[in-house]
């Protein structure tokens, strides 16, 4: 039996990911940050495969925590065969975290990056792993600062979230040539109205309007997901960008190098601390 983990798992597309895993021939382990939906999560799950799911408390506000859930973690399995990476935010205004990190930045990807990082370092990720990050069509828009990773300077919020979904993808590629065993794709589950837009203040109702008029539901994008990763698992497909069901090419600047190699080292700089 597999096992598959999955970030952002209490709500939206990590929710309906956990349902459909939790109906099929998976051992699922998920990863939520807010107490009261992990309960409701498990609770709406199968009754019949309770001792196959299992769920772990976790802020990706925090570096800290990713950490303390990793060590959790370690010591119920000792080999994870998928790892999803769907936890994810657009936040209107600009705030730094404990971290001193650029919240869309640190949740969207670079807490993915130490949680990924912290699996391969202690093999916990198997020789023949699968990794589907949980991306967006907004990378198409979305460029590094590398002088000013937080935007302080002129924070906007698309800006900043296309620049967190690029990172992701670039990372991706990144880690292909540093880890040639394992698998790394990237889907962009579509247009879908979850809690994405959810802590934005005033101008959430506008946009999560935007969103139910022209999305999908969260049950939609999950389906996109799960089939994408069963496809790659049958063809082991890798390092490609799928929108939605379709194998398409990520944006140019996604495929360059050496911005690549740059993202790598700031990044691994940022959660230095956390990664020893």
């Amino acid at each position: 039996m597999k096992t598959v983990l999955i970030t952002g798992a209490t709500s939206g597309i990590g929710f309906e990911l956990f349902k459909i895993f939790s109906n099929e021939k998976y051992y699922v382990i998920g990863i939520g940050r807010n107490k009261q939906r992990i309960k409701k999560t498990l609770n709406s799950i199968n009754k019949n495969r309770e001792n196959l799911q299992s769920f772990y408390l976790c802020n990706f506000e925090k570096l800290e925590d990713i950490k303390k859930v990793f060590n959790k973690i370690s010591k119920e399995v000792n080999s994870i065969d998928i790892l999803i990476n769907n936890a994810g935010g657009i936040f209107v205004n600009n705030k730094l975290t404990k971290n001193n990190i650029e919240r869309t930045f640190q949740v969207n990807y670079l807490s993915h990056f130490l949680l990924t990082e912290i699996l391969l370092k202690n093999k916990i990720l198997n020789s023949k792993a699968h990794i589907l990050n949980v991306s967006s069509k907004v990378h198409g828009r979305g460029e590094i600062n590398l002088d000013d990773i937080n935007n302080l300077q002129n924070y906007n919020a698309v800006k900043s979230y296309a620049q967190s979904k690029v990172s992701q993808i670039m990372w991706g590629y990144c880690l292909l040539e540093k880890h040639k065993e394992i698998y790394i794709n990237s889907v962009h589950p579509g247009i879908i109205g979850t809690r994405l837009l959810s802590n934005n203040g005033f101008i959430s109702p506008i946009l999560v309007f935007f969103h139910k008029i022209y999305g999908k539901n969260a049950k939609y994008g999950a389906k996109n997901v799960f089939e994408v990763l069963k496809h790659v698992l049958k063809n082991n497909i890798n390092g490609k960008y799928f929108n939605e069901r379709n194998e398409e090419k990520s944006s140019d600047y996604s495929y360059n190098k050496i911005i690549q190699e740059k993202l790598l080292q700031i990044s691994k700089k940022l959660v230095k601390d956390n990664l020893e």
